[in-house]
């Protein structure tokens, strides 16, 4: 997966990812930068629980390098 954010602000990002089948988990980094433009990159996970659930799980740098924190956890589940 190969995507792209076209901003004349501080939003325009590129991102990068793949899909783990077995865990049924999309995972991908932005890269993007931050309101003061210092370059930042980000995680983001999505997992397909079951048929009808769906997990979000978008992580930001921490203070440690290489060290990302959770930032926010989104559910989705499917109306009937």
């Amino acid at each position: 997966m190969v995507g792209t954010v076209i901003d004349h602000g501080p939003y325009a990002a590129s991102m990068i990812g793949e899909y783990d089948e077995d865990s049924r988990t999309v995972v991908w980094e932005t890269e993007a930068k931050d309101l003061d433009g210092t370059p930042i990159v980000q995680k983001t996970l999505v997992t397909q629980k079951t048929a009808v659930e769906r997990v979000l799980v978008l992580s930001v740098p921490g203070k440690q390098e290489n060290e990302f924190t959770k930032f926010m956890q989104i559910k989705y589940v499917k109306r009937k």
